[in-house]
């Protein structure tokens, strides 16, 4: 009697771990899931819960934002694209062509 109490007890603790250990794996997938919402970094987001985003408003903070296509960065507004970053370079003789042809608006 004493060793199936003694089974049946560690068999409870060691139930009890691996579903604590299957909840905190489940809740940390999901918290990751939910780190993906890009609603806080784009340029439409409000951060006002009445109108939370101008674009997409129930989609707006939700699972469903994820990959969203209205989505553009507030970071991305403030800097340059990179084309025009870059410092231009001589024009090859095709390129003078196109410009000439392009201005005058006939073919050389």
């Amino acid at each position: 009697m004493t060793i199936l109490c003694f089974c049946l007890a560690w068999g409870l603790i060691i139930c009890a771990a691996i579903r604590t250990y299957k909840t905190i794996f489940k809740a940390k997938n999901y918290v990751c899931r939910l780190h993906q919402i890009p609603c806080s970094q784009c340029r439409y987001f409000t951060g006002d819960y009445r109108l939370k985003c101008t674009v997409n408003p129930y989609w707006a903070l939700s699972e469903d934002a994820i990959g969203c296509c209205d989505f553009e960065s507030t970071m991305q507004a403030l800097t340059q694209p990179e084309c025009l970053r870059a410092e231009p370079g001589p024009l090859t003789p095709e390129q003078g062509l196109l410009t000439a042809e392009l201005e005058l608006g006939f073919e050389l």
